[in-house]
């Protein structure tokens, strides 16, 4: 009579190469994981720098918002287009700041947020939200209005921003 099944050596042959297999492949799906959160990270705190700058554009151009089904300015401060720009250019920094919790209030990023409601869908939790910050640093110039003019104390010269660059606040904390 034939014995139908495996030998306890066949059995534990098996056993052993799935353990083998699982030793060698662990690490490695381990690391596919760890790299994918990595990039989800990185490609958040892109989506918050690319926030920043279109809250700095809309300051720059007079783009407006809706709030309470109102449209209205965009404003840093209460100031919007040259207002902003000779406001910014004659502060001594010359850049500004702002919360993800600004952003998200005001449909810059993360639309589907609510932080003074529902935070379970919030890409950056709620202890963070103001800490997170990111900066805007601008590079200004000024134009006169009349070139003979240049370097008069009356001289008319106007602001201009020449450039800038969006990036995360020192010391600013996002948790992701």
């Amino acid at each position: 009579m034939k014995n139908k099944g495996f030998t306890l050596v066949e059995v534990l042959a098996v056993i052993s190469l799935i353990g083998v297999l699982i030793i060698l492949f662990t690490p490695s799906i381990i690391s596919i994981f760890n790299n994918a959160k990595h990039q989800i990270s990185d490609m958040n705190k892109q989506n918050i720098i690319d926030a920043g700058k279109l809250y700095v554009t809309d300051l720059l151009n007079k783009g407006t918002e809706t709030v309470d089904g109102k449209t209205v300015l965009v404003t840093y401060n209460g100031l919007s287009g040259y207002d902003f720009k000779s406001g910014i250019c004659t502060s001594t920094d010359q850049s500004l700041t702002v919360s993800v919790k600004y952003l998200v209030e005001h449909s810059y990023y993360d639309k589907e947020c609510d932080y003074n409601g529902n935070t379970t869908n919030c890409k950056i939790q709620p202890k963070y939200a103001d800490t997170c910050k990111v900066t805007a640093k601008f590079t200004c110039s000024y134009i006169y209005a009349n070139p003979e003019s240049a370097g008069q104390d009356n001289a008319v010269k106007y602001a201009q921003i020449d450039d800038y660059d969006v990036d995360f606040s020192t010391g600013s904390e996002c948790g992701i």
